[in-house]
């Protein structure tokens, strides 16, 4: 049977398991505080490159509109000369 004094320590030793899970707890608790905060600039970031792939692909497709209404013009300037030069 064991003497008072280990009953003792191993019941001071277990107090201190539990002390150092307070301190584990607080530490998980600042953890979950600074994912909170990258989840918010993660989220941030993903609304400031949406908004600046849709400029980009507005711009794009301005410039293929242009490009098409080019070819088309020329195409049908094209068609014009030879619709000329063959009467």
């Amino acid at each position: 049977m064991p003497t008072v004094e280990e009953r003792l320590a191993y019941l001071e030793g277990r107090v201190q398991e539990y002390s150092h899970m307070g301190e584990l707890r607080g530490a998980l608790l600042r953890l979950d505080g600074r994912m909170d905060g990258l989840d918010q600039k993660i989220d941030r970031f993903r609304e400031e490159l949406a908004r600046r792939i849709d400029g980009v692909d507005h711009r794009i497709s301005r410039g293929f509109f242009w490009v098409v209404g080019m070819q088309l013009t020329v195409l049908l300037a094209i068609v014009g000369t030879l619709l000329q030069v063959t009467r």
